[in-house]
């Protein structure tokens, strides 16, 4: 084998192989968070987030969210036609699934507060209803407040 056929061959390997590892990594979308607290009394409160596209980076500050515009992501499509990406939508979506999934807010719920940090949108809320003794021992306070 000619010195020009190993030195041709071992340039393309390489080349074959940087372009396959320098393939960026699909974005991964951090989960959602549900914690849920059920109180001495029976008030059932929870905190639910999720995760908002990587626009928003900077300082990580609260953002009250209720009163006041919300904030839009995403851009309209070129034809004028498709919904905005309105991350409280999607958090408001997120949360009923949720809500609906593990049955904690059977009767509804009373949202408290609304904010933004770095990264998230959260909600907390409680639910309409009193804690019933299976509520206690299926929502099980692991966080100690």
């Amino acid at each position: 084998m000619s010195p020009f056929r190993i030195l041709l061959s071992a340039i393309t390997s390489t080349l074959i192989v940087t372009s396959c590892a320098s393939q960026p990594e699909p974005p991964v979308t951090p989960p959602d968070f549900f914690h849920t607290n059920i109180s001495v009394e029976g008030a059932k409160r929870f905190s639910f987030s999720i995760a908002v596209m990587a626009g928003n980076k900077g300082k990580d500050s609260r953002v009250k969210l209720n009163g006041g515009p919300m904030p839009k992501m995403g851009k309209t499509p070129p034809d004028g036609k498709g919904p905005h990406t309105d991350p409280t939508s999607k958090l408001y979506e997120h949360l009923e699934a949720k809500l609906s999934e593990t049955g904690y807010c059977r009767e509804g719920y009373t949202e408290i507060d609304t904010y933004q940090t770095e990264g998230r949108l959260n909600l907390i809320g409680e639910c309409n209803e009193t804690a019933t003794e299976q509520d206690r021992v299926f929502f099980v306070n692991r966080y100690g407040y």
